[in-house]
């Protein structure tokens, strides 16, 4: 692959493995910083909101890493595509309850409420990370409602951290929001946003100078349109070819060119 053409010890745009350092680096950081404050200051929760390819899942993922800990049982859980029944057995998965396959939705909700009474005994707070929280079906919204209930009775501290995305959320249930006192809005990238993330992650990947002129940084943006997942593949896709041609740095030409190849329409998808 290209990482030993450009002297490089990972690729340098895996989401699975996204260091800590570019997290903090990048435009993520403000986002995190406000999704934080709803667990460490024992807020309700907060709505992640952004468009496709915006980060909102790698931005979960680094939360449920980072707060995830003593005294602290955390539930990191994709709703996409999810209905109630199948909800209520990924929560339990997630808490580590022990379940049957045979369990039933009654079933479920009383191991979930002794699970939210055991934790009030222990001191332990609880955390619901739920990405595409717009794409779960009604029922699993109702099932949502039924948590919250109750915790308020158990007395259990709950926080609750969503995703969905930006174009979805006026069709969505007004009973997420109100589980949510913070909205957090995920912006498209600028210029000098999207050239400190491409310099760090080189970086970090190994890179012991610059690959990407600033000039070819730019023109990444400006075809993923701000968007950190569009414009990671574009640049992951563009040190491949750069390799390829055995270029010694990625200039302007080099992204167009890769990008007229394999976007003829002219479409970056998400």
């Amino acid at each position: 692959m290209y990482e030993q053409y450009w002297g490089l010890s990972s690729s340098p745009f895996d989401p699975r493995h996204l260091p800590e350092e570019a997290m903090r680096s990048t435009p993520y950081e403000e986002a995190i910083a406000r999704m934080l404050y709803i667990v460490e200051h024992n807020r309700p929760g907060g709505m992640l909101l952004g468009c496709s390819g915006s980060g909102k899942t790698t931005v979960l993922k680094y939360l449920a890493k980072t707060i995830s800990g003593i005294n602290r049982r955390l539930a990191l859980v994709n709703l996409s595509g999810i209905e109630g029944p199948e909800f209520l057995s990924l929560l339990a998965e997630a808490f580590s309850i022990g379940i049957t396959e045979e369990a039933t939705p009654p079933m479920l909700r009383r191991e979930l409420r002794d699970f939210l009474s055991g934790s009030v005994s222990q001191g332990c707070s609880i955390v619901l990370v739920c990405d595409d929280v717009d794409q779960g079906g009604r029922d699993v919204i109702e099932h949502l409602m039924w948590l919250s209930r109750t915790a308020d009775m158990t007395g259990a501290n709950v926080n609750y951290l969503f995703a969905a995305n930006k174009e979805n959320a006026r069709q969505m249930s007004p009973e997420i929001f109100n589980l949510c006192e913070l909205r957090v809005d995920l912006e498209p990238w600028s210029n000098d946003q999207a050239c400190d993330y491409l310099d760090n992650a080189m970086r970090t990947a190994g890179a012991q100078g610059p690959i990407f002129t600033p000039e070819a940084a730019q023109r990444i943006n400006e075809l993923a349109c701000g968007l950190p997942g569009p414009l990671a593949r574009l640049a992951e896709l563009s040190l491949l070819a750069a390799a390829g041609d055995d270029l010694e740095n990625i200039t302007p030409e080099t992204i167009d060119s890769v990008f007229s190849e394999l976007y003829p329409m002219g479409i970056l998808t998400s």
